[in-house]
C-alpha cells in the first residue's frame, strides 16, 4: 500500500498523480511484492485448516518459503552484477567494445 501512495520522480520530475503512482507501480514493483507477499499468503491459508490435507499444502507452502528465499538471494545476486556492470562499462573507451559487451549482455 505505501509503494502505491508515495510519489517518485521522473525524468527530474516529481510525480504526484495518484493514476500514474500506481502505473509506475504496476510496471516495476508489484510482481516481486507478489513473489514475495503469495507463499505467506498460501501459508497462512493451509495451515488454518486441520484435516489430513492440510499436510500436504504445509509441506508446500514450506517448499513456496524456500523458493522465495532463493529468489531474494538471486535478485542479490543481480544487484551485485549491476553494480560490477557498471564499473566495467565505466572502463570501457572503446564504442566498440561497449556494444559488443551490450550485445552479450542481451544474449
Amino acid at each position: 500500500v505505501m509503494s502505491n501512495i508515495v510519489g517518485f520522480y521522473s525524468q527530474g520530475l516529481l510525480v504526484t498523480r495518484q493514476r500514474i503512482i500506481t502505473m509506475h507501480y504496476l510496471k516495476t514493483w508489484f510482481i516481486l511484492d507478489i513473489l514475495v507477499v503469495c507463499p505467506d499468503w498460501f501459508d497462512r491459508l493451509t495451515t488454518d485448516s486441520g484435516d489430513g490435507e492440510s499436510d500436504t499444502l504445509s509441506q508446500a507452502g514450506r517448499a513456496l518459503r524456500s523458493v522465495r528465499a532463493l529468489r531474494t538471494l538471486r535478485l542479490l545476486r543481480l544487484l551485485k552484477l549491476q553494480r560490477i556492470q557498471a564499473i566495467v562499462y565505466d572502463t570501457i573507451d572503446s564504442e566498440y567494445a561497449f556494444i559488443g559487451l551490450t550485445i552479450a549482455r542481451l544474449i
